[in-house]
């Protein structure tokens, strides 16, 4: 029999009946078997929470992981680590491996990782991501894959997409979507804005994210199915959605940490790791971004956590590759955003409760004989991101030498506590 005592913790969990009260929460087995005032500490492992929070674990979709294939960016057991820091206990996988998650034994070999968190395969719409024919996706929800989509550059084909919303009404399948016109974006390499002008660089318009989710928007409307923006990043795009969602169509979206709290200003000095996709927006768009998040446009916040290798970012701006690391920082960034200004039940929603609706997993609460995954942060431990500090194989994050607000102390999962 194992043990774990959080003495004197805060318990964050609006579906909780502890909500905001202090308690000594005894886990044994893997199940919460007590919450009171105080529990003796007996034979159990203890943690001194004092000050600390206690979330449900975090869950994080569309996370980029290298295998198989792309070992050498990232791995499962590396990706493992830097989720473990960020407070996840699961990680929703993008398909864009080598080979393709567009079959049933791709969806398994994802699934089946014996890791200290969970891994969930997102299947490819398309076969090979190449958006011309439609992957297997019955099989590859029967195997296991938990949503559908063409990884981070979305599908701009309108009749496979269509197609694709039609046919996963059989089983109630979600199609997931990072909205993008590639004929307007194509050859960008940051926000089309004030600052693209001055640095000299190609812009990339908003209009090619606001274009797709409307068509995207009326395709989901048409074949009354299932839709997710992944990381949506305009204030066009938040109208269209805030719309659809009042005309109570099943449309939800969500957003990076790094878009709440950076903008294309960030690129003045031509650091590659600010060279992201979709691209740091201007300071209106960014604010209109926070307000959407707080008022529920936006459901859920995702890490968009793309590791590069330093030969992909160490070359001229223009020919390095798109995307930062963010999975053990995606908490602190997002409350950094906020300047600590968001609700505890709000971040829980985003980061944990949310998640979990959306894709139909188990949603445990901090109750007695509920199932232990739990996340324990520090909402006022401030800290300097350094490489030293950085767990994932890659080392490609935009937020390096920044000071950031809020720490992950540790994460419960899987009946084991992995301390930070």
């Amino acid at each position: 029999m194992s043990s774990l005592l959080f003495r004197q913790v805060t318990v964050c969990d609006p579906r909780s009946s502890f909500n905001e009260q202090v308690k000594d929460i005894l886990v044994i087995d893997g199940i919460i078997s007590a919450i009171e005032p105080s529990i003796p500490s007996s034979n159990h492992q203890v943690i001194e929470a004092t000050g600390l929070l206690l979330m449900p674990s975090f869950v994080d979709i569309g996370t980029w992981v290298g295998e198989p294939g792309k070992e050498d960016r990232e791995d499962f057991r590396s990706a493992t680590k830097a989720a473990l820091a960020g407070g996840y206990s699961q990680l929703v996988i993008l398909p864009s491996t080598s080979p393709v998650t567009d079959s049933k034994a791709s969806v398994e070999f994802i699934n089946n990782q014996n890791q200290e968190i969970d891994f969930s395969a997102l299947g490819s719409i398309s076969k090979q991501l190449k958006g011309e024919q439609m992957a297997e996706l019955f099989d590859m929800h029967t195997a296991g894959a938990l949503a559908f989509c063409d990884a981070n550059k979305g599908l701009a084909n309108e009749g496979l997409l269509l197609r694709a919303l039609q046919y996963v009404k059989a089983f109630d399948g979600l199609i997931i979507q990072q909205p993008d016109t590639p004929a307007l974006s194509n050859g960008g390499m940051m926000h089309e804005g004030k600052i693209h002008v001055t640095l000299g660089l190609k812009g990339i318009p908003a209009l090619s994210e606001s274009l797709a989710v409307k068509r995207d928007i009326e395709l989901c409307k048409y074949a009354g199915s299932k839709l997710h923006f992944l990381n949506c990043t305009t204030k066009e795009s938040l109208l269209e959605i805030k719309e659809a969602i009042n005309s109570h169509l099943n449309i939800s979206a969500g957003v990076s940490s790094l878009h709440l709290l950076l903008t294309d200003d960030s690129l003045s000095e031509f650091d590659s790791n600010f060279k992201i996709v979709p691209p740091l927006r201007d300071n209106d768009t960014v604010l209109a971004l926070k307000k959407a998040v707080l008022d529920g446009t936006i459901s859920l916040i995702i890490s968009n956590h793309i590791p590069r290798t330093i030969e992909e970012k160490a070359v001229e701006f223009a020919y390095a590759s798109s995307g930062s690391i963010n999975l053990e920082t995606c908490f602190s960034a997002l409350l950094t955003a906020f300047d600590n200004q968001i609700s505890n039940d709000r971040i829980v929603e985003l980061l944990s409760i949310n998640p979990r609706k959306l894709l139909g997993l188990n949603l445990n609460s901090i109750d007695i004989g509920q199932k232990a995954e739990l996340t324990l942060i520090d909402r006022h431990q401030t800290y300097l991101l350094t490489q030293n500090d950085i767990k994932s194989k890659s080392k490609n994050s935009a937020l390096l030498g920044k000071q950031l607000q809020g720490k992950v102390k540790g994460v419960f999962t899987k009946n084991v506590w992995h301390q930070n």
